[in-house]
């Protein structure tokens, strides 16, 4: 690879364990089948409902599947991979529903031969923010809180509605400081962050599988200013809107 890029590619593998060790950075995304991999010393599984992030220099054997095809993701030089090498990032585990959606959209996409339409800082942004968003997953099927059970529900069901978070508060019975920092504590972020994400992923949704304007998505989510949808969206995942559903045109 060329110093500072970021390439995605389609791969198949002989079902054979090999050994590679690379000097950039490899996410691992399978599509079909599944692959036994080890990263130095640790042994994990991966099929298509999990990811893989390979940090520079990490010594992986890893064996796949006769029918295994993977999205590779590989970037090097050293801007990308300090803004990449979080500990956010490098691990192995699951991923959402929508950032599945996102993966099979970029693979079909990489399969037309589009790759440098795809190799773009916006798409990096994109995968970045939904493999973090992935581990704040993990977060949220931690024990529920006797005070926020009933709190996270309403904030996932009733992300669109505009939620008092002072009422959510009272009505957990504890002050509205105790309540943000008992609903960091359990959740890995505060209650309006656990909103965003929620209208944000509904955006995606929208954006990928129906035919509603960027207005009318705003106005689904609970907002009345399109601009501060389009803003919010633009922040989160380096695009507008309407620029990510062009992605899939």
């Amino acid at each position: 690879m060329k110093e500072s890029a970021f390439q995605i590619v389609l791969r198949t593998y002989e079902p054979q364990v090999k050994r590679h060790t690379h000097p950039f950075v490899q996410t691992i995304v399978p599509l079909r089948g599944a692959m036994e991999i080890e990263i130095d010393g640790r042994g994990s599984r991966l099929t298509p409902s999990s990811v893989a992030v390979l940090p520079p220099g990490a010594t992986h054997d890893f064996e796949s599947t006769y029918d295994g095809q993977f999205l590779i993701f590989e970037l090097s030089g050293s801007a990308l991979i300090d803004a990449w090498l979080t500990p956010d990032l490098c691990s192995v585990r699951q991923i959402t529903p929508t950032a599945w959606r996102y993966m099979q959209f970029l693979a079909s996409e990489a399969a037309l031969k589009e790759s440098q339409m795809l190799a773009s800082l916006n798409v990096l942004a994109t995968v970045r923010e939904l493999l973090i968003d992935a581990k704040k997953s993990l977060h949220s099927m931690a024990p529920p809180h006797p005070h926020l059970e009933a709190a996270s529900r309403r904030l996932t069901e009733q992300a669109c509605l505009p939620l008092n978070m002072a009422d959510l508060a009272r009505d957990a019975g504890l002050s509205i400081s105790r309540f943000h920092r008992l609903y960091r504590s359990v959740y890995g972020q505060s209650p309006k962050q656990a909103q965003l994400d929620v209208r944000l992923k509904c955006a995606m949704e929208l954006l990928l599988a129906s035919r509603l304007s960027v207005s009318a998505i705003a106005y689904e989510l609970g907002y009345e200013n399109v601009s501060s949808f389009t803003n919010l969206f633009k922040r989160r995942f380096g695009m507008t809107p309407a620029r990510f559903r062009a992605l899939k045109k």
